[in-house]
């Protein structure tokens, strides 16, 4: 079954599906308008600064939340992302998908691009 899309100045986007849905995970709630990336980060962070370069090379743009400028903005991070401390913590569509690590494996098997709905085409 087909993704409802919506081309640019229609009500509802800018050619990004309205969802995705990946083998076994269901929809993922809509991609388009807003951020559909959050990353919490420290500053000094090498694996936070590496994960933000792969989404901007990507030209993702994306939500970062600094924990060490927002140190309140920590127990939120921790509770989204299931107990897990360390930074980066990265969300796709309100979905946790893990630290840096995870988001590379995520494009070297190819999802990653899938669930940014990068490369996406209407009817495939």
């Amino acid at each position: 079954m087909g993704m409802p899309w919506h081309m640019p100045g229609e009500r509802g986007g800018d050619c990004l599906p309205a969802a995705i849905e990946f083998p076994g995970a269901g929809a993922v709630p809509s991609l388009v308008r807003m951020n559909p990336v959050k990353i919490y980060t420290k500053a000094t962070c090498p694996y936070c600064i590496r994960a933000k370069q792969l989404l901007d090379m990507k030209g993702v743009s994306y939500e970062e939340i600094r924990i060490d400028a927002e140190p309140a903005r920590r127990s939120e991070m921790i509770a989204a992302a299931n107990g897990r401390t360390t930074v980066p913590q990265i969300f796709i569509a309100g979905r946790h998908v893990g630290g840096c690590d995870d988001l590379y494996a995520l494009d070297d098997s190819g999802r990653l691009d899938q669930m940014l709905g990068l490369g996406v085409q209407p009817g495939v």
